[in-house]
């Protein structure tokens, strides 16, 4: 694994420990990333290896990547409601690798969800090369999805209740409408006695 200098790597709702496979595969100079983000897989492309006593080199676990290629992956929630989003992290840590003086050559991003033409931008000071394909496409996470689901629910709770205190409304004035009915009848039928004769 040592000779190996391009890698692609499926981020599939799995948990690797990307420092330590890292760690094996200094001569990666070419990482293609697919799908799931990860934010220790970003760590550890600006990750430091572990100090030997005595030894004051400062580099990084991978000091021959020049080029990284994120594909289909999700980089911000749809209205930014993370604290810090996945390409916020992103930006940190390839401003990580620039002050170690082993700056990313290239970025490629290819069919990436949730992000724009000012998103983009921002790593123009950061990555010489960045390739952007240009399509925007909007994906919601499934906490989104979700949150939506929860306040779709509550909006119907509440349009239910709205509905049951009309309909509540409408009976009392229904009753309220036959009682006056019956106070009618029976004055009417007052008025009709005091005119039978008494036997």
């Amino acid at each position: 694994m040592s000779d190996v200098s391009v890698l692609e790597v499926r981020i599939d709702h799995r948990d690797w420990m990307w420092k330590d496979l890292f760690a094996s595969m200094t001569k990666i100079c070419f990482l293609v990333d697919c799908y799931d983000q990860d934010d220790d897989f970003l760590e550890a492309l600006s990750a430091t290896p572990n100090r030997t006593r005595g030894s004051r080199q400062r580099s990084l676990i991978l000091p021959s990547l020049q080029v990284v290629k994120l594909s289909r992956m999700r980089l911000c929630t749809l209205d930014y409601a993370m604290e810090i989003e996945f390409i916020d992290a992103l930006l940190d840590t390839l401003i990580k690798r620039c002050n170690y003086g082993i700056p990313l050559l290239q970025q490629h991003l290819v069919r990436c969800m949730n992000i724009d033409k000012g998103d983009v931008n921002r790593f123009a000071d950061i990555v010489p090369e960045d390739f952007w394909d240009r399509i925007t496409e909007l994906v919601e996470s499934k906490e989104e999805s979700s949150d939506d689901e929860e306040k779709g629910n509550d909006e119907e709770e509440e349009e239910f209740q709205e509905e049951e205190v009309l309909e509540n409304d409408d009976e009392d004035e229904d009753s309220e409408d036959e009682d006056t009915d019956d106070w009618e009848e029976d004055e009417e039928g007052e008025q009709y006695d005091q005119f039978l004769p008494w036997f």
